[in-house]
């Protein structure tokens, strides 16, 4: 960070700059959330069955326990090699960061100056820019695999008795969501004075007040129904592997990105006067009256690729608000 000053004989001007940067600290840095299993520290095991490998739930309407092996690349897996009534635990906060990394720029002036006795005007302007990125697990899901599913097929697992329900968690397979957040801020104000006769001070400013932010949310699973109900193997999602065992084009078409972008804009004018009225034996008794008008705007746009292509949904502008 830095500063300076000037000053002359009716003015002055005030400047400053600062930097900063801060890495990320991943979940795994710190021991409390390092692992959600809190036996050891006589809690209770948060560990969630959504995991890779997944857990078997359902057959059909019928509630099971039956636990994908490990160590399997889900080409050639039989029923008889399921684990019973012992479920996969996965942590819950695999591929996540506890804290972003960040970047940012900060610019301020302030000043002043007089003319005469009787008059001056003034200023202060601040500009952020701040960028962030941050990294967290994806998403779990109850996947619901029919028998059309090419992976099913080639195992012959539980064929005629309806889809499968298994307890999944999509980190191996997409690795992690990411936000890239790009922020900036600027504020400006100006303003002059009067100075009256008996103390009185006259004071009006105008400021204005505006923020953008554009937000990008990538690799977000999104659904998996079409793959998981293909019945071919180049174009089927692999449920029953340890890892990811999947056509990287076909993991490409679960996911989807997101791009958010608002703006908020707020313009402030005000008027303000105070002095002297009359003395009174405790001092002088004081007025102060003032009028202020202030008009506030939020604009928000969100635009989401999917499979299908771009979705832009429609700029809401919940309107202004005036004071």
């Amino acid at each position: 960070a830095h500063l300076a000053g000037f000053a002359w004989r009716n003015g002055n001007l005030t400047a400053g700059y600062e930097y900063r940067q801060r890495r990320e600290v991943d979940m795994l840095e710190r021991p409390f959330t390092a692992t959600s299993d809190f036996r050891p520290y006589g809690g209770s095991n948060f560990n969630r069955i959504q995991s890779n490998p997944g857990n078997i739930t359902r057959i059909g309407a019928t509630t099971v326990s039956l636990a994908i092996p490990e160590g399997q690349n889900g080409t050639s897996l039989s029923e008889s090699d399921l684990i019973v009534g012992s479920p996969n635990l996965e942590e819950l906060n695999p591929d996540a960061w506890l804290m972003p990394r960040q970047r940012s720029h900060s610019i301020f002036l302030s000043g002043n100056q007089e003319f005469g006795a009787h008059f001056e005007i003034f200023g202060d302007a601040l500009f952020t820019q701040r960028d962030v990125y941050s990294e967290r697990e994806n998403l779990t899901a109850n996947l619901i695999v029919p028998e059309t599913n090419a992976w099913r097929q080639l195992n012959n697992l539980f064929l005629g008795r309806g889809p499968l329900t298994i307890a999944y968690h999509f980190g191996d397979d997409l690795g992690p969501q990411t936000t890239d957040t790009q922020s900036r801020a600027l504020s400006l104000l100006v303003g002059a004075a009067w100075k009256l006769e008996n103390d009185w001070r006259v004071e009006a400013t105008a400021a204005v007040a505006q923020s953008d932010e554009d937000i990008t949310l990538r690799n977000f699973y999104n659904s998996a129904t079409a793959a998981l109900a293909s019945s071919d193997l180049e174009t089927a999602f692999n449920p029953f592997a340890d890892g990811s065992n999947t056509n990287p084009a076909v993991l490409a078409t679960i996911t989807s990105d997101q791009f958010v972008a608002t703006t908020g804009e707020t313009r402030t004018f005000s008027l303000k006067a105070d002095g002297r009225l009359f003395q009174l034996w405790g001092g002088a008794a004081r007025a102060a009256f003032g009028v202020e008008h202030r008009r506030e705007e939020f604009e928000y746009t969100r635009i989401q690729v999917v499979r299908s292509g771009v979705n832009v949904l429609p700029t809401q502008r919940p309107g202004s608000r005036e004071v």
